[in-house]
């Protein structure tokens, strides 16, 4: 308990990220059940393979959703996208809604690196553009698809944890499970899309974010998309 502690402890004060803060706490549980005896040699190699399989499709996910999003940019589709959405004759804080809602519906059905490689880099700039504020775009986003992974039946997590699970639960009583969930989830997200103040709640006190225009934040962006070409061999 005490080391799981101190592993939130590292994530919430940003020492550690929280990919590092997994890795370390399973390596730890690792070592301490061979230490302990707890884990022999036979479990030790059931667990090492499961690892590579699991490793080889997560790997086989990133590579699949990066050349997909390559393309995309490839075609401009990106940039098109941007422009149709910033064009739309909306106020800003109801078309970032509607992104949003597009955002919950493809968590829905895709799986966390689809989602993290190939739509949240298309949207959130013009999500940022629309709301002036990275951060409130990026909890914004966390929060979406946290939400769309817990909703049943096509849910990314729901459909995990039933495909592990050794009983095979109805849909009813697992949306039932989910439902206090959902709806913090819910609450949280609409309390960080009307008050933008809340997650500057940690910022340090000399740190001022200032407000930005839409013309600034299109520089800004394309400076880093020249940045990311000049690096290019």
């Amino acid at each position: 308990m005490l080391g799981i502690a101190a592993l939130l402890a590292g994530v919430f004060s940003g020492v550690l990220l929280a990919v590092e803060a997994a890795a370390t706490a399973a390596l730890v549980m690792v070592l301490w059940a061979m230490v302990s005896g707890r884990m022999g040699r036979a479990n030790y190699l059931r667990v090492l393979s499961d690892t590579v399989d699991l490793s080889g499709a997560l790997m086989a996910l990133l590579i699949g959703a990066t050349v997909f999003s390559l393309v995309l940019r490839l075609f401009g589709t990106d940039r098109w996208i941007s422009e149709f959405l910033l064009a739309a004759q909306l106020t800003p804080t109801l078309a970032a809604a509607l992104v949003l809602l597009a955002v919950a519906a493809c968590a829905w059905a895709l799986d966390a690196f689809e989602m993290v490689f190939v739509v949240v880099p298309i949207v959130a700039p013009p999500l940022i553009v629309m709301l002036g504020d990275a951060q409130q775009v990026a909890v914004l986003l966390l929060f979406t698809l946290q939400m769309s992974f817990l909703v049943p039946p096509l849910g990314y997590a729901v459909m995990i944890a039933r495909a592990k699970s050794p009983n095979a639960l109805p849909i009813s009583a697992i949306a039932r499970a989910l439902a206090p969930y959902l709806a913090c989830q819910v609450l949280v997200l609409l309390m960080v899309f009307s008050l933008p103040r809340l997650v500057h709640g940690l910022d340090a006190a000399n740190i001022a974010t200032p407000d930005l225009s839409s013309e600034q934040v299109d520089d800004a962006l394309e400076s880093l998309v020249q940045q990311g070409r000049s690096a290019k061999p």
